[in-house]
């Protein structure tokens, strides 16, 4: 039918929606002639296509009409409120299949277990072809990275952190609008995105549920890491060592004390012809004194001779 509609139009007759006729201007009874011509030709072979079109149809009826005594178990319907509900989607739902681990970075992962499961969340999913880097204009994955690192170990205060339902950590950062989802069976270790509608989909509505299911005022940092953190190495403390013992004094050898010694008496200065007066007073008998010598006495003197 296509091909005789198109041959009419080729030779200036135009054809209805009605499959009518209607030959080019000036052509007199000669070309009305010719446009009944085409008219029949191309309803006689629109009639033979809904012919075709039935019998078709009447086949596949045929076919399958086994299936309509095929029946399936259907609970039973549940009473409802008839009112309209919204069902959510949520496109940054974890699949059953997690996605695989991303290749490394080209200095490697770090030994660091909290910045390595950053980097495999910007390295992965995220920052895939089908991901979301995108989203962060002008920034490298590397700087992805240690966004996602300063929401792990910063202050959580300005952040809303909680778990979704099946209890993956979530930490929303209302100011800039970034939300990272931990994902702990993943090998990704979970996404780092910003959502359209901001805390709305952190915290849901009235109406709809957010992706935080349960409120925290924190996340452990080991359920953040990829891998166990190490604890920090800690110096075994010594019990203080005890003093040597001294060795035994040696016995101190006590002298008694000097007794004073008395005093001297110096003699006076000597003078050619003998010994001179000794200086300071002397003790002097007295006239005719026949007792002993006493301290100061000198020699006899002539006065005494006669007396002995």
């Amino acid at each position: 039918m296509l091909n005789a509609v198109e041959e009419a139009n080729a030779a200036g007759y135009r054809v209805g929606e009605d499959l009518s006729v209607v030959p080019p201007p000036k052509s007199g009874l000669s070309g009305e002639a010719q446009a009944q011509v085409y008219a029949a030709d191309i309803q006689e072979r629109a009639a033979q296509l809904a012919a075709h079109d039935k019998e078709i149809a009447a086949n596949i009826s045929a076919a399958t009409a086994p299936l309509n005594a095929v029946t399936f178990h259907e609970p039973p319907p549940t009473p409802s409120d008839d009112k309209p509900r919204i069902q959510a989607v949520d496109q940054h739902t974890f699949k059953d299949a997690p996605n695989p681990e991303p290749e490394p970075p080209p200095g490697g992962w770090s030994d660091d277990p909290l910045m390595r499961a950053a980097q495999k969340i910007a390295y992965g999913h995220a920052g895939g072809p089908d991901g979301h880097l995108g989203e962060f204009p002008g920034m490298t994955k590397d700087q992805l990275a240690d966004l996602i690192h300063n929401m792990f170990t910063h202050d959580p205060k300005g952040l809303i952190v909680g778990r979704t339902a099946d209890g993956a950590p979530v930490l929303y950062d209302p100011k800039n609008n970034v939300v990272v989802i931990r994902d702990p069976k993943g090998a990704d270790c979970g996404t780092v995105f910003k959502p359209d509608k901001g805390a709305q989909y952190v915290l849901g509505d009235g109406n709809t549920p957010g992706k935080i299911a349960t409120r925290e005022p924190s996340i452990p940092p080991g359920q953040l890491s990829d891998g166990p953190i190490s604890a920090p190495s800690q110096q075994p403390r010594t019990a203080p060592a005890e003093p040597a013992p001294s060795a035994p004094h040696s016995p101190v050898e006590v002298h008694p004390a000097p007794k004073p010694q008395a005093p001297s008496v110096k003699e006076g200065p000597m003078i050619a012809g003998g010994p001179g007066e000794p200086l300071g007073p002397t003790l002097a008998p007295p006239p005719h004194w026949h007792g002993p010598h006493v301290l100061g006495d000198t020699a006899e003197e002539p006065w005494e001779e006669d007396h002995h």
